[in-house]
C-alpha cells in the first residue's frame, strides 16, 4: 500500500531546526575539548613565563582553571560560529 501512495524511500523530515540542533551538540562537545587544549597550551606558555614551580609530569602551574575556561569558552563559541554559518545564504 505504501508503495502505491509514492511513500516508500522517503524518511521522516524533522526540519531544518533538528538539524541544527544535532550539529550544535556535536560542535558543543568539539568545542569543550578543544578550547581547553588551546587553553592548556597558553598555561604552559604562562607557567614558562612566570617561572611557577610545576609537577615533573603536568608541566604547568594551575591547569586546571585554564583548562575550564578554555573548555567554556569553546562550548560557547564553536557551536555559535557554526550555526551562524550555516544560517547564512548562500550567494
Amino acid at each position: 500500500m505504501a508503495a502505491e501512495r509514492g511513500e516508500e524511500g522517503q524518511g521522516r523530515d524533522d526540519g531544518p531546526g533538528a538539524n541544527r540542533f544535532a550539529v550544535g551538540c556535536l560542535m558543543a562537545v568539539a568545542g569543550f575539548f578543544s578550547g581547553a587544549m588551546v587553553a592548556v597550551l597558553i598555561a604552559r606558555f604562562y607557567s614558562s613565563a612566570t617561572h611557577c614551580q610545576y609537577d615533573a609530569d603536568l608541566p604547568a602551574c594551575n591547569w586546571q582553571s585554564f583548562a575550564g575556561v578554555g573548555g567554556v569558552m569553546g562550548l560557547v563559541t564553536l557551536p555559535a560560529l557554526v550555526l551562524w554559518r550555516l544560517r547564512r545564504r548562500p550567494r
